[in-house]
């Protein structure tokens, strides 16, 4: 199941659209539309959304939609739902763009700016279901692009693999299966708070 983000409560996902029109909208849907003054008079407020280009010393960055799970970007072949099974790591992104950006260097001006190296890796947040049992917590983390793409047929759809990452610690420097860096974080999350 993919969530719609129109249908989360603004404490669920808390990041601006790049709709200027919702944006304000919603900033004037709690405030005050008027105030009476004890002469008669009457003040009209009228209040829109902040912009931002810079939050401290970073660019300003939108949060996208991922609408598929795969195992390579090129080409994308969804495997489900499933950041890992044995075998498969599930490392490729399928994300739905608020808009089009038509190749590579659009895609990478416009969204992913400097981050997603080792120096700046890239945020994410899933709701993940970390027991099969319909009980979703969110699961946060940052990971290293491998890799990435556009749609030629959908310009609003992007491709993001991301760089593999030790199912352990690797403090023995064993050999370890290598996993989803977003796997990996939903393990660390449910161990932490599921321990019996």
């Amino acid at each position: 199941m993919y969530w719609n983000i129109d249908l989360l409560a603004s404490f669920e996902f808390p990041f601006p659209s790049s709709n200027k029109i919702d944006e304000d909208n919603y900033a004037s849907l709690a405030d005050i539309k008027t105030i009476e003054l004890p002469e008669g008079g009457i003040i009209n407020i009228e209040l829109e959304s902040d912009e931002y280009a810079y939050m401290q010393d970073k660019p300003a960055m939108e949060m996208v939609k991922v609408i598929g799970i795969g195992d390579d970007i090129n080409p994308f072949i969804s495997t489900g739902q499933d950041l890992f099974n044995f075998g498969n790591s599930h490392l490729a992104l399928k994300l739905k763009l608020p808009s089009a950006v038509f190749n590579r260097p659009e895609f990478q001006l416009k969204y992913l700016k400097d981050i997603g190296d080792n120096d700046t890796p890239m945020y994410f947040k899933f709701l993940i279901d970390l027991n099969n049992n319909d009980q979703y917590e969110y699961v946060e983390g940052f990971a290293v692009i491998d890799d990435y793409d556009v749609d030629v047929s959908d310009q609003t759809i992007a491709y993001i693999k991301l760089k593999h990452v030790p199912i352990g610690d690797n403090n023995l420097n064993l050999p370890s299966p290598i996993i989803n860096p977003i796997a990996k974080a939903a393990w660390n999350f449910a161990e932490a708070i599921y321990q019996d």
